[in-house]
């Protein structure tokens, strides 16, 4: 008979849209002993700086389509160029050990982690959605989402900065009933933001 699994360790789900300071908010929760779930990476090269096994695992197309039909995937999102998806041992193994893990994914994703967690893992899913929250972010306006797109990627196109925004927005209004914890990162106000996320975990983390 297979040992049952205690998963001891922390989830915190944090999504949001481009610009609502998700990388920020992990970078800080880092220093304080949080560790990131490393995503695989499919499609492309690691750009400078990035290192295998700390901001993905990069594996070939082929790798990633073996991991998709074996099953081994918690989610995964294939986009025009590269797939992204995470392994569910990634999860499940880090948790086992008490680790407080923090997983960005997309809103999509985010949206459903229950429902995903579910068609994955079964009746086993459950320990660990007890140990999990989602935390949504938002930027306070429309202005401070174009004006911190400008900063980062200098050569965008306005209107397509502009588009992608309008349809953020259209895709909010269809899954914002889902999330219950939803934060508003107000600019210069990271340490704000930060501390309520605390607040919104704290309870299992005594």
């Amino acid at each position: 008979m297979k040992e049952r699994t205690v998963y001891s360790g922390f989830l915190l789900v944090i999504s949001g849209f481009s610009g609502s300071g998700k990388d920020s908010v992990a970078d800080k929760l880092q220093i304080e002993g949080w560790e990131r779930v490393v995503t695989h990476n499919a499609g492309r090269d690691p750009r400078p700086g990035e290192v295998h096994g700390v901001h993905y695992y990069f594996v070939s197309n082929s790798e990633f389509e073996r991991m998709k039909q074996e099953g081994e995937l918690l989610e995964y999102v294939d986009y025009a160029e590269t797939k992204k998806g995470t392994s569910r041992k990634e999860i499940t193994e880090k948790l086992a050990t008490g680790k407080k893990l923090i997983w960005r994914i997309d809103p999509t994703a985010a949206a459903n982690v229950r429902e995903i967690f579910l068609e994955r893992m079964g009746k086993e899913a459950e320990e660990i959605l007890q140990r999990t929250k989602v935390v949504f972010l938002r930027a306070e306006s429309d202005e401070i989402l174009l004006e911190r797109a400008r900063k980062r990627k200098k050569d965008e196109d306005l209107t397509v900065i502009e588009r992608r925004i309008r349809e953020d927005n259209e895709m909010w209004e269809r899954l914002k009933e889902r999330f219950e914890h939803v934060i508003v990162n107000k600019e210069n106000s990271l340490d704000e933001t930060v501390e309520a996320v605390r607040a919104i975990v704290s309870g299992f983390l005594v």
